[in-house]
């Protein structure tokens, strides 16, 4: 009867220690969880999984050699840096700018050698490429950008060929390249008058291709002279090309065509900036 009470208390023993090894081997459920806008998966304790975009993952590749880890989450900290600032950058653009479609090809993030982060892209199908900047500091971060020119170009032109018309220039087209960085105080909805009314805060190159012989001579350079005093009239900053070429209002119908112009053709060139005050 003993030896028999002995064997069932070995038996229970033995059962619950089966069980307590299931129990103790069971794995741990996968948790997210959101820091600084950064996903998390934990799959243990000790290995942080970082959850990206295809997108995502492809910059950090073309910028980092450790292509492995960064497809499969595990990143650094200061990859998790980056991340937070193209991610920035991204939404910057997408606020300011919305309805375009950006692609981006070419990403330098801050670093010893790098003392802001810069992000290239292009949008929709254009083959200009452009730049966005992530200045860091304690307030956090703040982006500055060059897609503006992309944007508000063809009408700041249009008003330049209005001035200069006004004036008496009336056979004339105008490529404009504004090149300054800029933050919130410009977007999409911007309007000529505003970026005028900012005056030698921003840097505006013009290329101005008027359609009359040119040369050495009085003519041509009264008309130079003309163009100075209108540009100076809006407080315009920049350095200044003026082509003369004639019949070129026939073959071209706007300043990105007659850039393509130029470069068939020997033009008559006449320079000047208003950088002076």
């Amino acid at each position: 009867m003993k030896n028999r009470k002995f064997l069932c208390m070995v038996m229970l023993l033995l059962m619950f220690g089966l069980v307590g090894c299931d129990s103790n081997e069971k794995e741990e459920p996968e948790k997210t969880t959101e820091n600084d806008d950064v996903v998390i998966e934990y799959q243990d304790e000790d290995e942080e999984i970082i959850v990206m975009t295809d997108e995502e993952k492809a910059i950090l590749c073309s910028t980092y050699v450790n292509e492995d880890r960064i497809n499969e989450g595990k990143l650094y900290d200061y990859q998790i840096e980056a991340l937070k600032q193209f991610r920035y950058a991204k939404e910057y653009l997408q606020k300011k700018y919305p309805g375009y479609e950006y692609n981006f090809f070419a990403f330098h993030p801050e670093s010893k050698t790098n003392d802001l982060t810069k992000l290239e892209f292009t949008v929709d199908d254009t083959e200009n490429y452009f730049t966005v900047e992530v200045h860091t500091s304690d307030e956090g971060y703040q982006g500055k950008d060059n897609l503006y020119g992309y944007i508000l170009s063809p009408e700041f032109e249009a008003m330049v060929v209005e001035l200069l018309a006004d004036a008496g220039i009336d056979n004339c087209l105008v490529h404009a390249k504004m090149g300054t960085f800029v933050g919130e105080e410009i977007d999409a909805d911007s309007t000529v008058e505003e970026i005028v009314d900012m005056g030698r805060s921003l840097k505006i190159d013009l290329q101005i291709f008027v359609d009359m012989e040119g040369g050495d001579n009085a003519d041509t350079k009264a008309v130079v002279a003309t163009i100075e005093e209108q540009l100076r009239s809006i407080n315009n900053y920049g350095g200044h090309q003026v082509y003369f070429a004639p019949g070129i209002t026939a073959v071209c119908s706007s300043g990105d065509e007659c850039i393509e112009y130029r470069k068939e053709h020997d033009l008559y060139l006449e320079s000047f900036n208003t950088f002076d005050e």
